[in-house]
């Protein structure tokens, strides 16, 4: 990174994206003031600091969801206080809801998955 103190906050937010970050405590980490480092990290980045830890806490997430973690598991290990919150920002970014990246919800087979779920239904009532 080309400027240390930046490079460390980054590692803060990489290393606990569910704290609940504010540039304030970003900036107190690195021993900068809230507005020079806003300045800078935007600089060295490309994005605001806040912005960046919402991407960030995003690509985490779509990892999470990818891999078979729940809405809710995803949602509190990239630092959101409610499952709905977490959904909007989760849509917001990708234009999608957090539960179709799921590996168990394939959108090419959603037919025949809700036709799969009839079928149980039917077998289950025709047995009782």
């Amino acid at each position: 990174m080309a400027h240390p103190s930046i490079g460390r906050a980054m590692y803060a937010i990489h290393q606990n994206p569910a704290r609940s970050w504010s540039v304030g405590d970003l900036a107190a980490k690195v021993a900068m003031s809230r507005s020079i480092f806003a300045e800078r990290f935007t600089q060295v980045v490309g994005e605001a600091p806040l912005r960046y830890l919402t991407r960030w806490r995003m690509t985490l997430a779509a990892d999470l969801l990818r891999s078979g973690s729940s809405v809710g598991e995803a949602s509190r290990l990239c630092g959101y206080g409610s499952e709905a919150g977490f959904s909007r920002a989760f849509k917001i970014h990708y234009r999608q809801s957090p539960g179709g990246l799921h590996p168990r919800f394939d959108r090419s087979h959603a037919g025949d998955h809700d036709a799969s779920i009839r079928k149980s239904a039917t077998i289950q009532q025709t047995r009782s």
